[in-house]
């Protein structure tokens, strides 16, 4: 566990300053920050980690208010959240994405170390319903185009979860061996194949071709099997996003609608995501979350 030394007298004077009821550090940002300067009050800015982190802590605990600082990758978050533990630190915590710990063992178990119930964050913002709206809103659609954009959201994200069942089983299962069967970049590697006519698929070949080239270095760690790994829980967030903003783009470009870009669909799709999430069908994150934030010892 990391040491920090003056930083808890210089915490406690920053919540002073910050005059919020939490203070919360999540992933996040362009740089890693180091915990020292994190604790004393650095942070990244824009981070969209932060809006998914508010929309959470505003619908959820209405009655508190945060203050959240994005500092960079899990690394960072997880050394925070050790150092809020040991020192008993109230009134604070650190929101971290889940990943793959609950196989791992690597979970932190603290009232003050709030996961992720999936994967990441991505994986509670994309749901057909929200990609769907998003085409409505971004490409200015009349509400007869809702129905067929779900339908086009589901079909492709259940194919993809489909065509990553075994590589994500194989990574799951070989964590610690060095081989990486997923690509975790927003197209996985190419396997999310998107043409310039608007055309929209999975390549498999792509999820072969590294298969082939990874499966050397495949060790079998962790005993589980393929059906407690076949789920969109467990797709990497980033390759969710990336799906997502591929049908978004594919569905508008077939549309006859002028192309958006990454970051825009981003930002619109956690819009939609803001807008429906305390009346929409996730009622069990929502439960979920009221129950690990109202836990933060205070």
């Amino acid at each position: 566990m990391p040491v920090f030394t003056r930083t808890l007298s210089g915490f406690r004077n920053y919540k002073l300053f910050t005059k919020k009821d939490v203070t919360a550090f999540c992933e996040g940002g362009s740089s890693s920050i180091a915990p020292a300067d994190a604790l004393a009050g650095r942070s990244n800015a824009g981070a969209e980690d932060i809006t998914f982190w508010d929309i959470i802590t505003s619908v959820c605990v209405p009655g508190q208010t945060f203050h959240l600082k994005a500092v960079g990758d899990c690394n960072a978050v997880h050394a925070i959240a050790d150092w809020l533990i040991a020192n008993n630190v109230k009134a604070a915590c650190a929101f971290i994405d889940r990943d793959w710990r609950d196989f791992d063992g690597t979970m932190r178990v603290d009232n003050r170390a709030i996961y992720t119930p999936d994967y990441a964050w991505e994986n509670t913002v994309v749901r057909p319903e929200v990609i769907a709206e998003t085409i409505l809103s971004l490409g200015h659609l009349p509400r007869s185009h809702k129905r067929p954009a779900v339908a086009f959201s589901t079909n492709y994200l259940r194919d993809l979860q489909h065509a990553l069942r075994w590589p994500i089983y194989m990574d799951i299962s070989g964590i610690g061996s060095g081989a990486s069967f997923v690509d975790k970049t927003e197209r996985c590697g190419g396997a999310i194949d998107l043409s310039s006519g608007g055309d929209l698929r999975v390549d498999r070949a792509q999820l072969r071709a590294r298969f082939k080239r990874q499966r050397h270095q495949y060790q079998r760690n962790i005993k589980v099997t393929i059906g407690q790994t076949s789920s969109p829980r467990l797709i990497p967030g980033h390759v969710l996003m990336g799906a997502a903003i591929c049908i978004v783009q594919s569905y508008l470009k077939k549309a006859g609608v002028k192309g958006h870009s990454g970051p825009s669909i981003r930002a619109a799709l956690l819009q939609q995501f803001r807008q429906s999430f305390g009346t929409g069908p996730w009622r069990h994150e929502r439960t979920y979350f009221r129950r690990a934030l109202g836990r933060i010892p205070t």
